[in-house]
């Protein structure tokens, strides 16, 4: 009574959104499971129709910032190489605002040791505050999307301490500037968003390269048939060719479907199977593979699969199955990170009230440099 879907998600960059994502079940009643492939970005939802209905779990999911399409065809391909072009200006931004502040930043440092001239000093803040504007308003906009999915949904993950530390290192460097007493910390946050989309963005290549290998072997097997109806031969879509059907597979074709031979002699290359070159008979009656390759002569075969119900089909599922299942480390992970969050949130703002008391001119240094330590790494 259950249905399944796969949805392709934009914005899934990083743990948090598989973490946040396959929250849904514990949001949308009807929901049974949601598994989020972060490389592909694709979402497997599996749901009671008559609890809920698939627009409400889209609206759900949009909701916490990461708007639905149905994963399939080019349109899918096209939002991917825009969702890269928009993370690698992103990056390029940062990268700018960063660089560019840090040696503003090295002209401050220099006057902590040698003095410098009061208007100096307040220039070179302010201009470090409108360079980093567009690091932390565009650039870091990211995570803070991100962070607030996170709360709507009333649960917590990594990017809301990252987004605090990040907002108030900035505000705090923003109210130093426009008050001219106290540090900023405009060079420390820009890097930290630099650092941090550009090692997204590695993450997110690395895992696509993974699925497109493993989605590479797909396109080994043929996406039609020669289909044999009362003697003469057709072409015909893979998807309309059903088991019991009679397809022809000529010397040098790679074989459509799974199936027996009823007739011809020839030889088999099963490599993509086995691993093993030799060539192996093939006469009426033996079971011949998708994806294999027919050497010597001409063969009817009787179809007893195709696609996903063939042997490399098979394969291909269990590949993507063990891609999607994560190691009990990560799950350990996801079990304890909500309250590690809740912990250094709390952690925080027991720094800022302790130090506040001690020294009020570090206590907002001290509470920002714990939440910014406890990136995903951190964990």
């Amino acid at each position: 009574g259950l249905k399944t879907v796969e949805l392709y998600l934009e914005g899934v960059h990083c743990a948090a959104c598989v973490w946040l994502v396959e929250k849904i079940p514990s949001l949308v009643p009807g929901v049974t499971e949601v598994r989020l492939d972060m490389g592909k970005s694709m979402a497997r939802v599996t749901w009671d129709p008559e609890q809920a209905d698939l627009s409400a779990i889209a609206r759900r999911l949009d909701s916490l910032g990461y708007p639905v399409h149905p994963f399939r065809g080019v349109k899918v391909r096209d939002l991917r190489r825009k969702e890269d072009r928009e993370l690698l200006i992103r990056i390029g931004v940062a990268g700018f605002c960063a660089g560019n502040i840090m040696l503003i930043s090295f002209a401050l440092y220099g006057g902590m040791f040698h003095g410098i001239a009061e208007e100096f000093r307040n220039l070179f803040h302010w201009a470090s505050l409108v360079i980093a504007l567009p690091a932390v308003l565009w650039c870091g906009a990211l995570f803070f999307r991100s962070a607030w999915g996170a709360i709507r949904a009333g649960t917590t993950h990594m990017d809301i301490p990252i987004s605090l530390g990040i907002l108030t290192g900035f505000l705090w460097g923003a109210w130093s500037t426009i008050t001219a007493r106290g540090e900023v910390y405009f060079d420390s946050v820009t890097l930290l968003i630099f650092l941090l989309l550009a090692g997204r963005w590695v993450q997110r290549t690395q895992q696509r390269k993974a699925a497109d290998a493993s989605e590479l072997l797909y396109s080994l097997a043929p996406t039609s048939a020669r289909l044999v109806v009362d003697g003469e031969v057709r072409e015909s879509p893979l998807e309309a060719v059903l088991p019991g059907a009679h397809v022809e597979v000529r010397a040098g074709d790679s074989v459509p479907v799974d199936g027996v031979v009823l007739e011809g002699n020839s030889s088999l290359n099963l490599s993509l199977l086995s691993g093993e070159s030799k060539p192996v008979a093939a006469a009426p009656g033996d079971r011949v593979f998708a994806g294999t390759e027919n050497l010597a002569a001409r063969l009817l075969v009787e179809v007893a699969g195709t696609g996903e119900d063939t042997r490399v089909g098979r394969l291909m599922q269990l590949v993507e199955e063990a891609a999607r299942r994560r190691a009990p480390v990560l799950r350990l992970a996801d079990r304890i990170s909500g309250w590690f969050v809740t912990a250094v949130l709390a952690l925080a703002l027991l720094t800022l009230v302790l130090w506040w008391w001690a020294d009020p001119a570090g206590a907002v240094g001290h509470a920002v440099a714990l939440l910014v330590v406890t990136c995903p790494c951190a964990l």
